[in-house]
């Protein structure tokens, strides 16, 4: 999808999995570094959502952080709040 509508008319929006020891949808790896030589590749813009321990991998990007409240089953968990990163390669 990417090779075929990257333009600098383009805007992508990237969720990937983070970077737990977790299975997300039976998948236990994910390449991040192909998702960063992507983002470094692209013509077009692009926003990226990633847990912050990713911070560094991305640090070439422009960089938002946001503290979140991690919740199970509609429960918030006091105790776990995370910060989690939006990467963009464009000024917000």
């Amino acid at each position: 999808m990417i090779k075929i509508y990257d333009k600098e008319n383009t805007f992508f929006f990237f969720d990937p999995p983070y970077d737990t020891d977790l299975k997300y949808n039976g998948i236990t790896t994910f390449d991040y570094d192909e998702l960063l030589n992507t983002c470094k590749n692209l013509k077009g813009k692009f926003l990226l959502t990633l847990n912050g321990e990713m911070r560094d991998k991305f640090s070439e990007f422009n960089i938002v952080e946001n503290k979140v409240a991690h919740t199970i089953n509609g429960w918030k968990d006091k105790d776990n709040s995370r910060t989690e990163i939006i990467v963009l390669n464009y000024v917000a």
